[in-house]
């Protein structure tokens, strides 16, 4: 019992750190990159894409980490393997959702598509 409630809590708070993760990175290109490519401020607005997205993106990453084995066995692993697991989960989930949601967006300059990908990092 204590063992799926730990399990619970892993998957709660990783839900909310990627939707938190995601409303950061949405307001980072409405207030930084889409007003240097357009010349002038754009109101933040949460309209139903960023919704949708708030429910998808999350769901992406509790099933990235869910392959990654990172849910099986919280309490019996090296804390180093769980850093490299981790961090490796963390890149190629990011290069998808970089290249399924980001690259299609019109940006002025080319360095914008490196600073949102580091940012999403």
């Amino acid at each position: 019992m204590q063992k799926s409630r730990q399990n619970f809590k892993y998957i709660f708070f990783d839900f909310i750190a990627a939707a938190a993760t995601w409303t950061l990175f949405f307001r980072f290109r409405k207030i930084y990159i889409e007003p240097q490519k357009l010349g002038y401020e754009i109101p933040v607005v949460f309209d139903t894409k960023f919704y949708y997205a708030l429910i998808i993106i999350p769901l992406f990453w509790l099933l990235m980490h869910l392959m990654s084995g990172y849910y099986k066995v919280p309490y019996r692993k090296s804390r180093l393997q769980e850093l490299g697991q981790t961090f490796f989960t963390t890149l190629l989930g990011v290069i998808i959702i970089f290249f399924v949601l980001i690259l299609d967006d019109w940006v002025g300059q080319y360095k914008h598509y490196y600073i949102m990908f580091g940012t999403l990092f």
